[in-house]
């Protein structure tokens, strides 16, 4: 490695409150609230109550204990975890090639740092593919069908309401009240002459892109009312998350808005998404192809106006990986610092793939979008109604999480998004072959009495 001074290594240090307990009491208080209906609460409600706690505690409350850091995070997963496993939630779940494929994801790096003799420490290696697990767990175990999906994406629309009164006065006065739990600035962040509202989010990227991802769970509401009210609560949950998303003020946020706009406008035509994502791919493999500087160049250097001002930015990251292969295929790599300038900023989550676990991390990954958008689309010509909806949504959200990944890594909340949508999406997928149902869908026979039996015995006998 080349000793090139390319930026101030501690410049992205200025709020963290990593390895250092940050406890708020007003943050201890909705942890401990939040905690007890997780552990104790309605199956499909435990989710929800994490959801809450994440969208107004900021990242920064976190408890470290003998320098293992149990941020507010990882203690609703370990909640989420220990549910799961205390209310035997787990043991209906049929095992799925796609439970392996994550668990090679959360793990491999751990394997690959040891490989590489790493100097990330390696509890926080297994610390983080501890969290996805027991995230991607509780996504499977508690969300399990359509009506789940549904009263997910009714808690979701309620929750964005407070957070937009939130947003809304960070625009108009420039000032981040959540500060005071630690872990965000007090003074919201302005590029260009725009505010960047990031509210409790550890990032105002990370802020808009949760809103884009959380709008096609919400359509859920319109596309398959169930209640009276429910396709007015869907139009406003939307229109809230546009605005939500607007006010980040960041491009990577409002590319996944029009992802998941564009991929309600498609819903209509879902059964021919199969051929039109091959087009996609072929074409797109074309293109870096026959152009000088790749399909990426394409993407972020030529259309500044839609990747924003950092653009440029990304495509020489993703350029660096692309030449650097050698450093990274086999157990990944450390750091992306002697890249060149500004490069160890690694706002590409492919590329982080690639440095966390080689080759095998990426393609993992990779195998993760497409095992799920192949299941998807096998059901759209043939299963329930209901099922084809929710199953539509949640995978269309985790396209929006495949499209941001393009331009920004994921830490904080937005872990949570993702890895909740991606096992749910698993459940409601296998709901149908396994006959999962809640109390609500199954049918309640009552007994037979002994008088009945011999009375439907003397019809039988007449006949």
């Amino acid at each position: 490695m080349q000793n090139h001074q390319y930026r101030d290594p501690t410049r992205f240090t200025e709020f963290s409150t990593v390895d250092t307990t940050t406890i708020h009491p007003l943050a201890v208080m909705g942890l401990v609230v939040v905690l007890w209906f997780v552990l104790f609460g309605k199956r499909r409600s435990a989710v929800l109550w994490a959801t809450a706690l994440l969208c107004f505690v900021p990242d920064g409350q976190r408890i470290v204990i003998m320098g293992i850091d149990f941020a507010f995070l990882r203690i609703l997963a370990l909640g989420l975890g220990i549910r799961v496993f205390m209310r035997k939630e787990i043991s209906p779940l049929r095992i799925l090639p796609m439970d392996f494929v994550v668990l090679l994801f959360a793990l491999w790096p751990l394997m690959a740092g040891i490989s590489r003799g790493t100097d990330i420490p390696l509890v926080r290696l297994l610390g983080y593919g501890a969290d996805l697990l027991l995230i991607y767990l509780a996504g499977r175990a508690l969300i399990r069908n359509a009506d789940d999906v549904r009263h997910l994406a009714r808690g979701l629309v309620f929750i964005s309401i407070p957070v937009l009164f939130a947003f809304t006065i960070e625009k108009v006065t420039g000032r981040n009240f959540f500060s005071i739990f630690g872990g965000v600035s007090s003074i919201t962040a302005v590029r260009e002459g725009k505010v960047r509202v990031q509210g409790a989010f550890s990032h105002p990227i990370l802020a808009g892109v949760w809103w884009s991802a959380v709008l096609p769970l919400i359509l859920v509401l319109i596309w398959d009312p169930r209640k009276t009210n429910d396709r007015m609560l869907g139009w406003f949950g939307v229109v809230s998350c546009i605005l939500l998303v607007i006010m980040s003020a960041s491009s990577t946020p409002l590319v996944g808005l029009g992802v998941a706009l564009m991929g309600a406008l498609v819903f209509p035509y879902r059964r021919y998404l199969r051929p039109a994502w091959i087009a996609a791919v072929l074409c797109a493999f074309a293109i870096h192809m026959v152009h000088d500087l790749g399909v990426h160049h394409a993407v972020f250097a030529k259309f500044p106006g839609i990747t924003g001002s950092t653009g440029y930015h990304r495509y020489r990251l993703i350029d660096a990986c692309m030449n650097r292969v050698n450093e990274w295929f086999l157990v990944g790599a450390d750091t992306s610092y002697h890249w060149g300038w500004g490069l160890d900023d690694v706002t590409c989550e492919y590329v982080r793939a690639c440095l966390a676990g080689g080759i095998l991390q990426f393609m993992a990954l990779a195998a993760i979008f497409l095992m799920s958008f192949w299941k998807v689309g096998s059901l759209m010509s043939r299963a329930p109604k209901s099922l084809v909806i929710a199953s539509y949504a949640l995978a269309l959200g985790v396209f929006v999480h495949m499209v941001c990944f393009i331009a920004v890594s994921y830490f904080g909340q937005i872990l949570f998004l993702f890895w909740i949508n991606l096992g749910a999406l698993q459940s409601v997928l296998d709901s149908r072959s396994r006959r999962m149902v809640t109390n609500e869908e199954t049918i309640v026979t009552r007994p037979r009495r002994p008088v009945e039996d011999s009375l439907r015995g003397v019809e039988m006998g007449r006949t």
